[in-house]
């Protein structure tokens, strides 16, 4: 028989989506890396939309995906101890046993940038990276809550099918906790709402704001309106969740705590931003000191230029005069 197969076993687990032999590749991981792909592309249009080199995060994007995935499995640990106690060091950091958490993921992804792309590109302000790339994780985001469809969880609590008649069926058939619900009931479809949300904030501040709002605006804004806008949807919606899917420690919800944090930097960044870059208008944005003393130097060389030519047309024409009086 080939070993080969698309939707395999879809009645009993429908998260697998391609199973080649023992290998199984699961809708999650697709999910996932396909927003993580995404992201990057939108981020390679906007480099082109700058006037900057295209391919400026190629090496960045490919080291920054098993940065973040490391980082959001370890905020998943940190979040369910108890589960891994008792459990050996490869089976706490591996992924595929399942559990990540996209907080502690953007976190490590944050990290990681200030340390690679400060380093390596020290004439582009570190504002300029965080104001590209962290609004851009939102199309991760939208996408990946999708994975958590596919795996039947990321649900809220039980409510009458007929309350979500707007919903397609393909959803509204497809989301029970197991059994929790009674006759007529469905769970909440949580991951779908952030989804939703996480959309409504990708064009609000990747789109609308990046491209209109130019008064006021200062570095580091659009990644803390990310930090804002996300912290905010996660408050909101992690109290609606099913409690088997809340990250805690102790008796501290982790993802709620988390995403005040995300808060409280996002206001935080942006006060800071208009004591440290209050002299920065839209039009010099993303200069530093380093950029505008190499602008200097190449508007000096410029003008050299410029008068250097003028002077030798001038003495060319002083030289052809003297000639036709001669004649």
């Amino acid at each position: 028989m080939f070993p080969f197969a698309w939707f395999p076993n879809s009645t009993n687990d429908r998260a697998i989506a391609i199973r080649i032999g023992s290998l199984e590749i699961r809708w999650y991981a697709i999910f996932i890396l396909t927003g993580a792909i995404l992201a990057f592309l939108w981020t390679r249009h906007l480099l082109k939309k700058d006037n900057k080199i295209a391919s400026m995060y190629d090496t960045f994007f490919v080291l920054v995906i098993p940065i973040a995935i490391i980082g959001a499995r370890l905020w998943y640990v940190l979040g369910d101890l108890e589960q891994f106690k008792g459990k050996d060091f490869l089976y706490i950091i591996n992924p595929v046993s399942g559990g990540l958490a996209i907080q502690g993921g953007v976190m490590a992804g944050i990290l990681f940038g200030w340390i690679f792309l400060h380093k390596k590109y020290k004439d582009i302000p570190f504002s300029y990276h965080l104001d590209t790339i962290v609004p851009s994780i939102l199309i991760g985001q939208i996408i990946g809550r999708w994975g958590n469809f596919m795996n039947q969880e990321v649900y809220g609590g039980c409510v009458r099918a007929s309350k979500l008649w707007f919903l397609p069926k393909f959803i509204l058939n497809n989301i029970s906790s197991g059994g929790a619900c009674a006759l007529n009931e469905v769970n909440q479809p949580l991951f779908l709402y952030e989804s939703v949300l996480n959309l409504i904030g990708f064009i609000l501040i990747a789109v609308v704001l990046r491209n209109f709002w130019k008064k006021y605006r200062k570095p580091c804004d659009l990644c803390a309106c990310y930090l804002i806008w996300y912290g905010l949807v996660r408050v909101i919606l992690e109290p609606f969740r099913d409690e088997e899917f809340i990250m805690k420690i102790g008796n501290m919800p982790l993802s709620i705590f988390t995403s005040i944090l995300f808060i409280v930097c996002g206001v935080g960044l942006m006060i800071f931003a208009r004591f440290y870059y209050k002299d920065k208008t839209y039009p010099n944005l993303y200069t530093n000191k380093y950029s505008i003393e190499k602008e200097k130097e190449l508007q000096a060389k410029r003008e050299q230029m410029i008068k250097e030519k003028t002077e030798e047309i001038l003495k060319q024409r002083q030289e052809n005069n003297v000639t036709n009086s001669e004649s």
